[in-house]
């Protein structure tokens, strides 16, 4: 049974869909807020849901621009590493050079899991979330230290960089 939301008001939306124990020691785990609030976002994605509500939630309804929730709907794509390097924008390029780099110029005992990841698998842990601009760009809405990672790998052509990656694409209804 899915819970309906759209009528109700936007304070109301986003103090349901708040984690327990926000931004403490004691915030309720992933697992547990999914098993309660999975009914009120039945339209996205577990991952999405993980990234853009539970993880950033102080910030989501400023992400959403104020909007309810399940006025967006998602699209799991694949594209090419390359694909990716082309089409999917950053508002300042420099980012992607500066931040990406680090990847790789990071000494090993200071990479974060995230790095580690990245160059062990040479795709990203979760996927990013992107909205389609026109039928050959897309521009981040979620993932950007995963994307300048990934850019960057592809700039160097790192040898265990996977030639796919899974993101999902956001819709507004």
């Amino acid at each position: 049974m899915f819970i309906e939301i759209k009528n109700m008001k936007y304070h109301s939306i986003w103090k349901k869909l708040k984690p327990r124990n926000n931004e403490t020691i004691n915030m309720e785990t992933f697992d547990s807020y999914i098993a309660k609030k999975r009914n009120f976002l039945h339209n996205w994605p577990e991952s999405a849901i993980e990234q853009l509500i539970y993880r950033h939630f102080r910030q989501a309804p400023e992400i959403l621009k104020g909007k309810n929730p399940n006025d967006f709907h998602f699209t799991e794509i694949q594209l090419s590493s390359e694909r990716i390097y082309k089409t999917i924008s950053f508002n300042n390029g420099e980012w992607i050079d500066s931040i990406g780099s680090k990847i790789i110029k990071t000494h090993d005992n200071l990479k974060t899991g995230l790095m580690k990841y990245m160059l062990d698998n040479g795709t990203w842990p979760t996927e990013i979330i992107v909205k389609k601009i026109d039928d050959n760009s897309y521009s981040i809405f979620e993932g950007h230290k995963r994307l300048a990672y990934l850019k960057y790998l592809t700039k160097i052509d790192y040898s265990k960089l996977q030639k796919y990656h899974d993101l999902f694409v956001l819709y507004e209804n």
